[in-house]
């Protein structure tokens, strides 16, 4: 479940899309990620990578050294569990961890 990412390719049509010029704000959570990357309902049930022409890379070291698990947003069950995964410092998220 990807909610949230820090895009490093695209940049002009993500802004484009969402009509936000600052990086920070174009993919900090699932609606300006799907409105960002052009997904909508008519792309339900395909693949992401194969379909879509996405792709994804593995993180570095560096990165899953600096990353954190806190508790999910706006959830009401299983409130204590620790299922978001974030990067320690990031900019590009809805809301920060600690904030919840």
């Amino acid at each position: 479940l990807i909610r949230a990412l820090a895009p490093s390719e695209g940049l002009e049509q993500m802004r484009s899309r969402r009509r936000r010029m600052r990086e920070t704000e174009l993919c900090s959570g699932p609606g300006k990620l799907t409105q960002a990357l052009g997904i909508d309902h008519s792309m339900h049930g395909m693949e992401l990578v194969h379909g879509l022409g996405l792709s994804l890379s593995r993180c570095s070291r560096r990165v899953r050294a600096n990353t954190i698990a806190c508790r999910r947003v706006g959830i009401s069950r299983e409130i204590d569990r620790k299922w978001r995964f974030v990067l320690a410092g990031s900019s590009f998220l809805s809301v920060g961890p600690g904030a919840e």
